[in-house]
């Protein structure tokens, strides 16, 4: 009876040892579930930065359409206001004193072309006439004599609004005289930009062409607009300065040649 009893605990010990090894092994042995990744807080998108917005270019401008007609009126000072709002503008200059040379020759009788040209008079011409007229504008004084400190420092003032360096050029460096033409008065050109212009520079011109070179220029003011800043050319006008040199050389080769075989 002992011994069986003993065998029934011995039984008993054992089940219970292995019951309990088993749980431990299960503890041991039972699967470790993965940590989640840490929740983050979403990263908003970068706002795109804003191109900068290219500026507009200024708008060119308009071309100076020809006129009709043309007259001439007396400069008094840079800033003369003008009554009328005219087609265009053109300045008669010289860039230096009057003197005893051929520039100064040459003035004078670009002058007396000019003023040829009728007189401005505000009571004959409309206000819509006027756009459609060219006015020369000479330097005076107030005494009636031509004004050459007001024509040299107009010069050195349109060398200050010239775009191309070629005007600046020709007006820093040549006696002139000068037609400079352009759709505004010269007080008014500071600032604006691409404005067209046509100029003449007379500097080696023929003073006996003189004449005959503004009524060349005029017509080109009545037969075609102007774009840009550009110098005035023309055929005839070059062949008529070499016609009239040509003269010039023959005529001194013919006195010089009276007065050696004399």
């Amino acid at each position: 009876m002992t011994a069986r009893f003993l065998k029934l605990c011995s039984i008993a010990l054992l089940i219970g040892a292995f019951i309990a090894v088993t749980g431990c092994a299960k503890q041991a042995v039972a699967p470790v579930r993965a940590s989640e990744p840490p929740q983050t807080m979403p990263v908003p998108e970068p706002t795109p930065a804003h191109e900068p917005v290219a500026a507009e270019p200024a708008p060119a401008a308009e071309p100076m359409p020809p006129v009709r007609a043309h007259v001439w009126e007396e400069l008094y000072s840079e800033g003369q206001p003008v009554a009328r709002e005219f087609g265009m503008y053109t300045y008669v200059l010289l860039n230096q004193d009057l003197k005893r040379d051929e520039a100064s020759q040459k003035f004078l009788e670009l002058v007396e072309a000019i003023r040829s040209t009728p007189h401005y008079d505000s009571g004959q011409v409309s206000t819509e006439d006027c756009r459609q007229i060219n006015l020369f504008l000479v330097p005076y004084d107030m005494g009636g004599k031509l004004n050459l400190e007001l024509s040299k420092r107009l010069t050195r003032k349109f060398a200050m609004v010239a775009r191309t360096e070629k005007l600046r050029g020709k007006l820093a460096a040549n006696p002139g005289p000068f037609l400079i033409t352009t759709p505004y008065p010269l007080y008014s050109l500071t600032g604006r930009h691409d404005v067209p212009t046509l100029y003449l520079d007379l500097t080696s011109a023929n003073t006996a062409a003189i004449r005959e070179i503004v009524a060349i220029y005029k017509r080109r003011l009545s037969s075609a607009p102007v774009s840009t800043e550009q110098q005035f050319t023309s055929v005839r006008m070059s062949v008529l300065n070499t016609l009239l040199n040509m003269d010039d050389c023959i005529s001194i080769v013919k006195n010089s040649y009276a007065a050696w075989i004399e």
